[in-house]
């Protein structure tokens, strides 16, 4: 088996099932899964889910902070780097006694930052960079178009319906905020099955925009409770 793109997450799944006693070998470009082997691991710490913990850190930061709890001092995961991700534009997280705090900041900078092993957070990073302050421009996920929806595409029609100007330009998306001054709009909006696309959305409408979205349980995929917790 040969790793390419979403390599992050790849490498995620083998050390899980490496600490659960599965041989897997690294031959150069290639991966080597001897057959019938017998997991011999008994237990293993359940992380939280970071790429969906990221919507709602998202979430605190655009209203009134947030908290994460039973939050892990490390992780496998690529998207626990959203934590430094967002402390690079200015927001303050303190993450102590297995909490993640996220404060709402004055002001949030724009980030010139490349994705490419931490795809998953693109669409509510975008969301977060509309609220910045000047451009931020997110490289490396060229391979976005072929996740549930072409993200890409969609994320530039989310963001362009709110009135947010982005574009696509060498392989790099440009997102041009204008601070946390209140925006309005009001549209529909298809994540096209796509819970990440439904979780940008939900942003907005937590900022005001009045989104009707087709399919809105789709984030029962991965996080059924993600509106309650937004509380709609």
């Amino acid at each position: 088996m040969k790793s390419g793109v979403s390599e992050a997450y790849w490498e995620m799944t083998v050390k899980m099932a490496q600490l659960m006693g599965m041989e897997i070998i690294r031959r150069g470009d290639f991966w080597k899964i001897p057959a019938h082997q017998q997991v011999t691991g008994t237990e293993i710490d359940n992380e939280p889910d970071y790429s969906s913990a990221f919507a709602i850190a998202v979430a605190g930061a655009l209203t009134q902070g947030a908290m994460i709890t039973n939050a892990t001092e490390t992780s496998l995961q690529p998207d626990f780097k959203f934590i430094q991700i967002m402390q690079k534009m200015g927001i303050k997280i303190e993450h102590k006694a297995n909490v993640i705090h996220i404060h709402k900041p004055d002001q949030i900078k724009p980030i010139d930052i490349n994705l490419d092993s931490t795809p998953d957070l693109f669409p509510c990073l975008a969301v977060l960079c509309a609220f910045a302050k000047g451009e931020s421009v997110l490289r490396g996920a060229s391979h976005l178009v072929f996740k549930e929806s072409n993200r890409l595409d969609k994320t530039a029609e989310l963001l362009q319906k709110a009135r947010i100007h982005c574009s696509i330009k060498d392989k790099a998306f440009h997102i041009v905020g204008d601070g946390l001054t209140p925006k309005t709009a009001d549209f529909e909006f298809d994540p096209d099955h796509d819970h990440r696309m439904a979780f940008a959305a939900g942003l907005l409408k937590l900022k005001g925009f009045g989104i009707k979205l087709t399919n809105p349980q789709v984030v029962s995929k991965s996080f059924p409770e993600f509106w309650q917790v937004l509380g709609f």
